[in-house]
């Protein structure tokens, strides 16, 4: 699912600018669109857009177990909420993602 979402965001489709407060702003460069992003929403699309060695399935877990510590709240109520997210933003971009799991 988070494969086709991360190969568009790090297109030359769009620019991503993380900002000093911990937000950012997406921009399409077609449509000149402008979504603004708070400072969880900028963790997850920079750990999405993020070329290490993992899947991008691999680096969603890991944050949503980060973001589930840092709120004391159930690990699958984090990935939901990451899933919601980023379906929402695909949703604003245009993408549709798959939903074939990736390969590692």
């Amino acid at each position: 699912m988070y494969k086709s979402l991360a190969l568009a965001l790090q297109s030359d489709r769009y620019s991503y600018s993380e900002l000093g407060d911990g937000t950012s702003v997406l921009t399409s460069l077609s449509d000149s669109k402008i979504i603004s992003l708070n400072t969880i929403g900028t963790r997850i699309v920079g750990t999405l857009m993020d070329n290490s060695d993992t899947t991008a399935e691999q680096r969603i877990e890991s944050l949503s177990e980060t973001i589930s510590n840092e709120h004391n709240i159930p690990v699958s109520q984090s990935r939901v909420d990451i899933d919601t997210f980023l379906n929402g933003l695909a949703r604003q971009l245009h993408t549709v993602p798959d939903s074939t799991p990736e390969s590692s």
